[in-house]
């Protein structure tokens, strides 16, 4: 069964992605304190291509020519800030930069040519995370919430027989983020992180990408796509060993 969309426009669907986040804390067993600690780290996140996630392949055929738009593996990677606010919850922050990767190719009954390109942009993720406690030093994390898409420019490519452009919607869009990991913590050498994160744009569409045959752009076919934006990886990170931060204590007369 494939997967469908279950996110169009923030307003319409935030009270959806509130009640699923609701029944994941309820399911969720007692959790190991993470209060008053503080820690930072760095993570990178291959991005997998998925027909499942809406990131696979586009095609189309017109007057014999064959255009085709093939998703390749990319990456995220950033650093991460992570506070914790309860014995239950966490908090966190950071800054990533992210690279796609697509192929495009063009097909003819005299010739066939293709050229790669890359789409670059920033998010800014805000998590809210949970601990379910698993053995002495392993834990499982689930977490939730937005992130902040910014795309700082519009890409345009060609060669001697393709000419393409991909355009942004808007320079700065939101998603919903969410992931599912285990963590290994140690006394002294930090943790580590092993997960899977999956980011859906509140919008359906993110980029308009056109592509078409270079020496016959007036009267040649093209090729019109939207991509959608979504993205699935793998998660690998890092946090530095920090102890929890002592309260003040108030001084009574």
């Amino acid at each position: 069964m494939r997967v469908r969309l279950i996110i169009f426009d923030l307003m319409k669907y935030c009270k959806t992605y509130f009640i699923a986040l609701f029944f994941i804390l309820r399911l969720i067993t007692p959790t190991y304190s993470q209060e008053n600690v503080a820690t930072a780290g760095f993570q990178i996140k291959p991005i997998i291509p998925s027909e499942m996630f809406k990131t696979g392949k586009s095609s189309f055929t017109d007057s014999s020519v064959h255009f085709t738009l093939q998703p390749n593996l990319g990456y995220c990677f950033g650093m991460v800030v992570r506070k914790g606010i309860t014995s239950t919850f966490s908090f966190e922050t950071g800054i990533n930069y992210v690279r796609r990767n697509y192929t495009i190719r063009i097909e003819d009954s005299t010739f066939s040519t293709s050229r790669k390109y890359k789409l670059i942009s920033y998010e800014i993720p805000l998590l809210m995370l949970v601990y379910i406690r698993l053995g002495e030093q392993l834990y499982m994390n689930t977490a939730a919430g937005l992130s902040l898409d910014m795309f700082p420019t519009d890409l345009s490519t060609s060669n001697d027989h393709i000419s393409h452009v991909t355009l942004r919607r808007n320079w700065l869009q939101t998603a919903l983020l969410a992931n599912i990991g285990f963590e290994w913590r140690t006394e002294k050498s930090g943790y580590f992180y092993l997960g899977a994160s999956y980011h859906r744009p509140f919008r359906d569409n993110v980029f308009n990408s056109v592509l078409y045959k270079r020496y016959s752009r007036l009267n040649g076919p093209v090729f019109n796509t939207w991509l959608s934006g979504n993205y699935l990886t793998v998660d690998f990170r890092y946090f530095f060993h920090e102890n929890p931060e002592k309260k003040s204590k108030r001084k009574t007369k």
